[in-house]
């Protein structure tokens, strides 16, 4: 689900995703570029992350990376994301 963050979105999201099975969601920035997301209308790891958390979605895969990222950079967006989604 391709998402920029605003609290209506949020909303529209929690509707649609609650206690969903599998949400394949953006995750296009790092946390540290959420300036970037703001103003492209994308997400950001950690966003993506607690949004999922809040609809207790069972599972949350993140995808849909800028391109501006190498792979390290992915990681460090993943990691971020799951620390979010699971609270770790």
């Amino acid at each position: 689900m391709d998402h920029a963050v605003c609290e209506d979105n949020y909303e529209k999201i929690k509707t649609v995703f609650n206690e969903a099975d599998i949400v394949y969601i953006e995750t296009f920035y790092k946390d540290e570029d959420q300036e970037f997301a703001k103003i492209n209308y994308h997400s950001f790891a950690s966003a993506s992350g607690k949004i999922m958390k809040e609809c207790e979605v069972k599972e949350a895969i993140p995808i849909h990376f800028s391109r501006r990222y190498v792979e390290s950079d992915q990681l460090e967006i993943e990691t971020a994301f799951y620390k979010a989604f699971l609270g770790n």
